[in-house]
């Protein structure tokens, strides 16, 4: 009897794998005043103007790019009900996108236009970040899409995502975060996982694939408990 060399090894399917990851991290967050700093002078007044040793660094988060007009007028409306003080812009800012604004959970997908979620007057927290973001910058505020978890962020039906929120550069403070999810600055109630003059930057998960594509999915189930 001879052999048949010629003949293909059989082709076992590869195993659909599941990986498990878990993990659990305890974070200690030690700001419970939000407005523990003095803005330097030159910052206090709108438009803002950054020392020159700044102006480099701050350049990503400063750039508008294109905005549309209903975003430059709501800006320098904005900045005129807050008197062009800065601190007061970012507080009326905030407040109006927490009051004006109707919340929403869309836990796939890019930040819709600033444009489009001031037509709509609704949104997700990344949405209505990127168009805090765009009015702060037309003011001339360094602002970046931040990335994280809120304490207090559970849906109805207790599920948990991430959230988003701006910060701004403050001359003296440092960078510091307002949320318009709830109208209020950051505190110790948010921990920011990443930070980027662009969402795009802030993306949890990113790689390539190569060979044959399959269908994958990525679920999880996040906890997150305070202590008093």
């Amino acid at each position: 009897m001879r052999s048949n060399t010629n003949a293909k090894p059989p082709v076992i399917p590869a195993p659909k794998l599941k990986p498990v990851s878990p993990s659990t991290a305890r974070v200690v967050t030690l700001r419970d005043n939000p407005f523990d700093y003095i803005v330097d002078t030159p910052a206090t007044a709108l438009p803002v103007r950054y020392r020159q040793h700044e102006v480099p660094a701050l350049a990503a988060c400063r750039a508008c790019g294109t905005a549309a007009p209903v975003v430059i007028e709501l800006s320098a409306d904005l900045a005129r009900q807050a008197d062009n003080n800065t601190l007061v812009f970012l507080d009326t800012l905030s407040r109006f996108l927490h009051t004006a604004f109707e919340k929403t959970i869309r836990d796939q997908g890019a930040p819709q236009s600033p444009e489009l979620t001031l037509a709509q007057r609704r949104g997700a927290c990344r949405d209505l970040t990127l168009l805090f973001i765009a009015l702060c910058r037309k003011q001339g505020i360094a602002a970046r899409f931040v990335s994280g978890y809120q304490a207090r962020s559970e849906t109805r039906g207790k599920r948990r995502f991430l959230h988003a929120w701006p910060e701004v550069y403050l001359p003296g403070g440092g960078w510091r975060g307002y949320d318009p999810g709830h109208g209020a600055a950051v505190a110790d109630a948010h921990v920011a996982l990443a930070a980027a003059c662009s969402p795009a930057w802030t993306l949890p998960i990113e790689g390539s694939c190569y060979g044959a594509v399959e269908n994958s999915e990525m679920h999880f189930d996040l906890s997150i408990r305070t202590d008093s």
